[in-house]
């Protein structure tokens, strides 16, 4: 009898502590599904489309705004995704949009299906669902020389210009005169004066920029140099004193450092690369304009510089000083190795070689 009781206690016992838990659960798993509810409401109003749409709006906008086309466009991000690699096709003169240019994407660091886009009318394009890796992009267009450029997508969403030269010496583009002068020194012809940074324009000019330039406006001669043998190197057809070597490790810079612009994020401390420069007891040390750079170039040899007065120099890309049009993200700089001038985001780290001007 004392046995039967004692079963009973337990088995009373053992359903209370069910019961208990049972109780329990039902009421956290309310309290869980309705917090996930409140993260799926949370989240629905702030959708990844959605905040991705209007980034690549935002960022599409700074493109155009940089660029200062003709026609300004704003285009919305693809169905099928945002745009992997994107940028304009332009008139390498007039800095006019190229329509219907063939691009092809062809990735050299693995296997990948050939992709092709073809540029808008306003010379946008985009290639969607790239795979990371270095691609090399050709641009075709009927009456412009093809384009062959490097590029590597990293995985996230990359914003590069592409330049096309015209065959004839008359021009492709249906343009007149240039564009009006700006930030970045003026257009290649019809520019008056010089902009805030940098030189002149290329042709045309009357007057130098504020920040480096040219009392001639960006309009240079033939190269004549002389190894001063002190670490410069002297320019006397352009009055102008170059730095012979490069950085100490090769060290890259990006544009804010190399022209000691102050930038909260990415020169916090306004370094200033040229103008800190001792090089030959020599003061007055500066970023080169786009102009004065190009002056540098030689096609003759790869890399496209004369090696015999900068022998280290490398087969890549250095900065100037001059900003492209608009001025926000975007600079000028050559690149050594086809011998040609590019836009680069001012963010990305490039080599320098600093100027001087002489009398």
């Amino acid at each position: 009898m004392l046995r039967q009781k004692f079963f009973t206690k337990a088995v009373v016992f053992i359903c209370a502590i069910c019961a208990a838990y049972f109780i329990a659960s039902f009421f956290l798993g309310s309290s869980e599904a309705a917090d996930r509810k409140n993260r799926r409401h949370r989240a629905k109003s702030q959708t990844p489309q959605a905040t991705g749409l209007q980034s690549t709006i935002d960022n599409r906008q700074l493109m155009i705004e940089n660029r200062e086309p003709s026609t300004a466009f704003l285009h919305a991000a693809p169905a099928d995704g945002e745009c992997s690699l994107s940028g304009f096709v332009l008139d390498y003169k007039e800095k006019t949009e190229v329509a219907d240019a063939k691009m092809q994407a062809r990735l050299l660091t693995g296997r990948a299906k050939l992709l092709t886009e073809y540029s808008e009318s306003d010379g946008f394009y985009c290639f969607s669902d790239l795979k990371i890796g270095k691609y090399m992009i050709t641009t075709k267009k009927s009456g412009y020389e093809n384009n062959l450029k490097k590029v590597e997508y990293k995985g996230e969403p990359s914003e590069v210009n592409i330049y096309l030269k015209c065959k004839s010496s008359e021009g492709c583009a249906d343009t007149s005169g240039g564009s009006p002068g700006g930030s970045s020194g003026g257009s290649s012809s019809g520019s008056t004066s010089g902009g805030t940074t940098g030189g002149g324009s290329t042709s045309g000019g009357t007057t130098g920029g504020t920040t480096g330039g040219s009392s001639t406006g960006g309009t240079y001669t033939t190269s004549s140099f002389k190894d001063n043998r002190d670490g410069t190197v002297t320019d006397s057809a352009n009055k102008l004193m170059w730095q012979k070597g490069e950085f100490p490790n090769l060290e890259t810079y990006n544009w804010y450092e190399t022209s000691g612009t102050y930038d909260a994020g990415l020169n916090p401390n306004s370094i200033n690369v040229c103008g800190a420069l001792s090089l030959a007891g020599y003061s007055g040390w500066r970023l080169p304009t786009i102009d004065e750079l190009t002056t540098l170039i030689d096609t003759s040899k790869r890399p496209t510089i004369d090696i015999t007065y900068f022998p280290n120099a490398k087969s890549s890309s250095y900065w100037s000083s001059t900003i492209e049009r608009g001025g926000y993200q975007l600079a000028w700089a050559v690149d050594f190795y086809y011998g040609r001038v590019n836009s680069e985001r001012k963010f990305n780290y490039l080599y320098a070689r600093c100027v001087r001007g002489i009398q």
